[in-house]
């Protein structure tokens, strides 16, 4: 604040400070009874004031008398009331290019307004601004609206905070449009005289200046600004009175502008307090016991002194620019542009005081009286002042002591006030850093105490919400049982409270669930890869042999390669994706297998009988993997083959074994001689390469497929599958010189045993033995 008052001294005009006062000290009287104003014409100003210095003060005059809308009282005495204002602040000296006046303005023209006014404006320029007309408010929010001449009352029902957002649309905010579009130019200071009542929009027919019944009152302190309102909160202003139909001005206004018109120069606080009582008693006793008092939100530096007081004018007493308090009353200029002050109850009585700044008591008085003035003053400039005047006066080495010890107070406070203003900026945020910059700034800090707690405060507050959270992701994803929640969670926090489960839990799931083909394979695609890395997409794969081994013969290894290369790899590395194409994949094999279980079984059967079961005491072994053991027609190696044994078979039934090595054998429907160095007794062999579980597939639905003893047509058929036999045991399928495709092993649970060419074979994921 004192960098406001600084900037306000010796303003001549709004906020401008109240010197100490160049006279005689007066003594307060009581005041006249003044005749009121009843018409703008009637308005003149009587007391003395310096229109000089007044050449950079601005005024801002605003009224809406004509509402477009019916549901909106027009409000005629509006118009006189800006016009009372108007001649007022001509008579005080104002420029008339510095006075805007704003007539019945719709949303934009006013705004437009603003902005034309403000441009005449600089850092040297001070500002009254008056509205007078309907005004609006809402619970909750700290800004005044202004009602515009063309604002549309009729809102649709609905939510009562859409309800108010479409009336703030439609009005003029006083705080951003008017005073906020005003400081951006940086007067020194701004006076505002706000009179209308600031209501809920509900439609109302009185006679005050309000668009609603329910008053929502809003104070408003800015700074750098001093507001004075016509009614307090709860209150409506009364626009005429009941025993007074001749008055065509506002009773606010009426009182105001008679008052400003006899004493232009009077202080603030004071033109307040005057103002306040007559229109307080004029509501209650000629307006059937109406309650209105006027409020003065003022945002000045009035905190240090009671003398240190502002002016909407001001006047030179003795070269001294001044203002005035209630009682004075300054009349009739000197040669000197001096004014004379006389007590408010010695101008009634016709008393002549004297000329400008002398009093009968003489100079050795006159200097007493303003020492006296002045003396215990809080504001060194004030006792400033009298050294001034009397800079060798009886008074002065008092003077220039006080003035030391005001000083000194002054840069102490100021310091205490700066600390403390910058503690009470940050002491209810929820950042800690923030007040840690209180901490930097003032080390030994009165407040710093409290500032170490608030940060214990708020940093255990955010140790304990980041716990919550982490517990709550931590919930969730154990919910979902998804793998991205609990991945989602280590991200965040891979040293939380439960990051061990968590990676427990993944590394279990990926073992339960990783497809058997992830494991030791360098060539998977990304595809591949991807899956391999999801148990998510595991739990899917898995779903997706059941449904293809449920499709049967239904789905053809070209349809099933097809949808892996076209649209299961097409998804790369995409999550998402996979998991849709996985699951349309199941629905569709699923659907299929439904649909073939409600078809009628095939007719076709095999003339072939079951072969006897291989669980012989004998195994083949010493065979090449890429090779298998013939079987012959007698025990010698010249005679004719009559069927082969692949190189891993086991269950061989062997009845007896000749001098020469040849043994008889028994293997599924096959039965010969094989030489005895390639059997073995007992145990098991391993699976070839292509061992697993297959199914008939691409064969003709109206012919069985031949099953051989030996691994080619050469060889007789001892067997037959059906076109859509499924769960069929290959052990082993080997290469053949002129076949494009393996011959593999083949057991059923019909008893065919032998071999089955690899075309009309595929495994699980529809692949053939190539």
């Amino acid at each position: 604040m004192t960098r406001l008052r600084k900037m306000f001294r010796a303003l001549p005009f709004a906020l401008s400070l109240s010197l100490a006062l160049a006279l005689p000290a007066v003594l307060p009287g009581a005041a006249s009874a003044q005749v009121l104003f009843k018409n703008f014409s009637e308005v003149q100003v009587t007391g003395a004031v310096s229109a000089a210095a007044s050449a950079n003060s601005h005024a801002l005059i605003m009224y809406n008398s004509e509402y477009d809308h019916p549901g909106i009282s027009d409000l005629p005495v509006t118009a006189n009331d800006a016009k009372a204002v108007k001649r007022l602040f001509e008579g005080m000296g104002y420029p008339s290019a510095n006075i805007t006046l704003v007539e019945n303005a719709g949303q934009s023209a006013m705004k437009r307004a603003v902005f034309d006014f403000t441009a005449k404006l600089d850092k040297d320029s001070t500002v009254v601004i008056y509205y007078s007309g309907h005004g609006i408010s809402f619970q909750g929010d700290s800004h005044n609206y202004i009602v515009p001449v063309d604002l549309d009352p009729a809102v649709p029902g609905g939510a009562r905070q859409l309800r108010e957002r479409i009336f703030k649309d439609r009005s003029v905010s006083f705080n951003e449009d008017v005073l906020g579009t005003i400081k951006l130019a940086g007067p020194k200071g701004v006076v505002v005289f706000y009179d209308a009542c600031r209501n809920s929009p509900i439609a109302s027919d009185d006679s005050t200046k309000a668009v609603g019944d329910v008053a929502s009152f809003v104070p408003a302190k800015i700074q750098g600004t001093a507001m004075f309102y016509s009614a307090r909160p709860g209150q409506t202003s009364l626009a005429s009175l009941d025993s007074e139909a001749d008055a065509n001005l506002s009773v606010y206004t009426r009182v105001l502008v008679s008052k400003l018109a006899e004493n232009p120069t009077m202080r603030l606080s004071d033109l307040h307090a005057v103002v306040q009582s007559d229109v307080s008693k004029l509501a209650r006793e000629k307006a059937s016991g109406h309650r209105q008092h006027p409020v003065f939100e003022d945002e000045l530096d009035y905190s240090r002194s009671d003398h240190n007081e502002f002016c909407l004018a001001t006047v030179a007493v003795n070269g001294v620019a001044r203002c005035t308090g209630r009682d004075e009353i300054l009349v009739g200029g000197t040669e000197t542009g001096g004014a004379v002050v006389q007590n408010a109850a010695a101008s009634e009585s016709g008393t002549n005081l004297g000329t400008a700044g002398v009093v009968a008591g003489g100079k050795a008085d006159t200097e007493r009286l303003y020492w006296e003035s002045v003396m215990n003053s809080q504001d060194a400039r004030e006792v400033q002042s009298y050294l001034d005047l009397y800079p060798n006066g009886a008074f002065a080495p008092i003077a220039r002591l006080r003035i030391e010890r005001l000083q000194k107070a002054a840069q102490a406070s100021s310091e205490t006030a700066a600390e403390a203003a910058f503690w009470n900026s940050v002491k209810d945020m929820d950042d800690a850093e923030m007040i840690r910059l209180y901490i930097t700034q003032y080390p030994d800090g009165k407040f710093r105490a409290l500032a170490e707690a608030r940060i214990a405060q708020l940093e255990n507050v955010a140790v304990d919400a980041e716990r919550a959270r982490a517990q709550q992701t931590y919930e969730d994803a154990q919910r979902s049982d998804q793998q991205a929640p609990y991945e989602n969670y280590l991200n965040l926090y891979p040293n939380g409270e439960h990051a061990s489960a968590v990676r427990n839990h993944l590394a279990r799931m990926q073992s339960l669930y990783q497809p058997s083909w992830c494991r030791g394979s360098a060539s998977l695609n990304l595809a591949e890869r991807t899956i391999c890395d999801h148990y998510e997409l595991g739990r899917l794969d898995d779903r997706l042999n059941v449904a293809f081994r449920q499709a049967g013969n239904n789905v053809t290894a070209g349809e099933q390669r097809d949808w892996r290369v076209f649209k299961r790899d097409a998804c790369g590395s995409n999550t998402f994706c996979h998991s849709r194409v996985m699951q349309e994949r199941i629905s569709e094999l699923e659907t299929i297998a439904q649909r073939a279980a409600s078809r009628p079984s095939s007719s076709l059967r095999s003339s072939y009988a079951s072969c006897p079961p291989t669980n012989g005491a004998w195994k083949v072994q010493g065979v090449s993997t890429g090779d298998w053991l013939n079987v012959r027609s007698a025990p010698q190696s010249s005679a004719s083959i009559l069927g082969a044994m692949s190189f891993n078979a086991t269950g061989v039934s062997v009845a007896n074994c000749q001098s020469n090595g040849w043994c008889r054998v028994q293997y599924g429907c096959t039965s010969g001689w094989a030489f005895g160095n390639y059997l073995g007794r007992g145990g098991s062999n391993p699976d070839g390469a292509l061992a697993g579980i297959y199914r008939v597939v691409d064969h003709p639905r109206d012919s069985l497929l031949n099953v051989r003893s030996g691994p080619g047509t050469t060889f007789p058929i001892v067997g037959e599958l059906a076109p859509d036999a499924t769960n069929i045991r290959v052990r082993d399928c080997q290469k053949v010189k002129g076949w494009k495709m393996r011959w593999c092993t083949v057991e059923h649970s019909t008893g065919t045993i032998g071999w089955a060419y690899g075309q009309y074979l595929a495994n699980q994921w529809g692949e053939k033995p190539f």
